[in-house]
């Protein structure tokens, strides 16, 4: 049985170099998704948020008390 066919031949670089590109795409791609997920937690329960709201409170009274 002759199965020359389904040789592809030798590799060569340009497909050394297209596989790295797809590997290093992929990665890239699973820290963006990951990111996202991250962010979306982060942003809720940010300190500078909290303080930013506790320093609002804080001037409304000031401004309360002085008029």
């Amino acid at each position: 049985m002759d199965t020359s066919f389904l040789s592809p031949g030798p590799i060569i670089w340009a497909q050394i170099v297209a596989l790295a590109a797809l590997l290093f795409a992929l990665g890239k791609g699973g820290d963006w998704v990951i990111g996202k997920l991250r962010t979306a937690t982060k942003d809720a329960v940010s300190p500078f948020t909290i303080d930013m709201a506790a320093v609002k409170i804080q001037v409304a009274a000031q401004n309360e008390v002085l008029h």
